[in-house]
């Protein structure tokens, strides 16, 4: 017998279709409403339809995609099963933080500025742990990444890095991952990356060139804006996928349609270009001075689906995603890691920032290698909460920004919610018209 899963989101899209979002299958499903409509058939399993074939065929679709389930399921517990499954069988990543040292002083940096730099010999041990770690692994592929800092600063380690990881993994395929600032960003090392299989690079671009210089100059005050636009320009040829992102707060909100425009005019709106606005109300987002220009997290969400709009409609692709359980990688202790260089380990980009200790899961050098605060994170689970197993979007949200919570002064890790989650069902309807119709709203 069957009933109306509990865990299902059904949201309006048009006069004519809903939206089915499965919290136990992950399925988004866009349908007629007379399809929908069945749903409510089986809120008492114990009432009896004659169906008609097509409606059979129809029920048993909405099974397959988890709107519909057994009557005697334990949803709450297959739901809890499948997000330890999630964190413990997500695809491997590593990151190296080759430098906290920046050419750039930005306005609104939260990361500290103690110049740490990676030696060679400490990379060339956490590439010797990252081969033993793949001996294991069935995976053919693996995404390294390196961040900073200004990661380019220390390209002549990153290359040896590289090089390093392929000669003593030859079975596994390295995706090169890289986040910058654009400014040192040369043919030379555009060509070295794309003939090592550079996957992604995202760089900021944070308005037209006088808004932009203001806020990221560099360390010397002068204006970054058109090194950091050839820097792109650079990439195009090389990288599979980049992403320039924009940070928008009220300083600089007003001026992100005519930046966007103009990167569409100059050319940049290719099929490996994507536009990726970023909020920076999160308390991790700014640094103190700036809180008054930050924004509200009901505000942030309404600013979030408004510029991924704008930028659809200039026809630039989006980083546009719906999380799965996992509101980042800061759950995943087992193959989603990050060093810092001094051999520290991370799960969360935010380990830069004041809450270093807090984040801090282990390090490279100690035997052994992982501390109480990796016990922690593994014994986390967003259910234990009482709002977010009564939440229709608990496992598209995943708790939210656990490091948010820590800087809000949550020692027990109680989650909150991200921006999206205050206008959700604006956020899904957006989804579902770019990412599944490509624009097309009727479908």
């Amino acid at each position: 017998m069957l009933k109306k899963s509990r865990l299902v989101k059904r949201i309006s899209y048009n006069e004519e279709k809903d939206i089915l979002l499965s919290n136990l299958t992950g399925d988004l499903v866009l349908v007629n409403k007379n399809v929908s409509s069945l749903l409510d058939k089986f809120e008492n399993p114990q009432n009896e339809y004659n169906f008609t074939g097509k409606e059979r065929d129809i029920i048993e679709k909405l099974k397959n995609v988890g709107c519909l389930v057994d009557s005697e399921i334990d949803e709450m517990e297959l739901l809890r099963k499948q997000f330890e499954f999630y964190r413990k069988n997500s695809k491997s990543g590593y990151a190296f933080f080759v430098t906290t040292s920046c050419n750039f002083n930005c306005k609104y940096c939260y990361q500290e500025k103690n110049n740490l730099s990676m030696s060679e010999e400490m990379a060339f041990k956490i590439v010797e742990f990252i081969s033993s770690s793949l001996v294991t692994s069935n995976e053919d592929s693996v995404m390294v990444e390196f961040t900073g800092g200004e990661p380019l600063l220390q390209f002549p380690l990153i290359e040896k890095i590289i090089n390093r990881l392929e000669k003593l993994s030859k079975e596994k395929i390295f995706n090169i991952g890289l986040a910058t600032n654009g400014s040192l960003l040369s043919k030379e090392v555009c060509s070295y990356l794309g003939s090592h299989n550079w996957a992604w690079v995202q760089v900021t671009l944070d308005g037209p060139e006088d808004i932009h210089n203001t806020l990221r100059p560099y360390s010397n005050g002068k204006g970054s804006f058109k090194d950091v636009k050839e820097g792109i320009s650079n990439a195009l040829g090389f990288c599979r996928k980049i992403v320039i992102r924009t940070n928008i707060d009220k300083t600089n909100e007003s001026y992100v349609t005519t930046l966007w425009q103009s990167l569409k005019d100059e050319g940049f709106c290719r099929e490996n270009v994507y536009l990726s606005p970023m909020l920076t109300g999160a308390p991790l987002q700014s640094s103190k001075n700036r809180k008054q220009v930050c924004y509200t997290p009901d505000m942030g969400s309404e600013k979030l689906t408004r510029y991924i709009d704008l930028a659809h409609k200039l026809g630039f692709k989006t980083t546009y995603y719906i999380p799965r359980f996992m509101y980042c990688g800061i759950l995943m202790t087992r193959n989603n890691l990050m060093f810092y260089p001094d051999g520290s380990i991370f799960t969360c980009w935010y380990a830069t920032s004041g809450l270093k200790g807090e984040l801090m899961i282990g390090n490279i050098n100690n035997n052994p290698i992982f501390n109480e605060n990796k016990e922690k994170l593994d014994r986390w689970n967003v259910l234990d909460y009482e709002k977010c197993r009564t939440c229709d979007i608990v496992s598209f949200c995943g708790g939210g920004c656990i490091a948010n919570a820590l800087a809000n002064g949550k020692d027990n890790l109680e989650p909150e919610c991200p921006p999206y989650a205050y206008r959700f069902e604006e956020y899904i309807r957006g989804y579902v018209k770019y990412k599944m119709l490509g624009g097309n709203k009727n479908g």
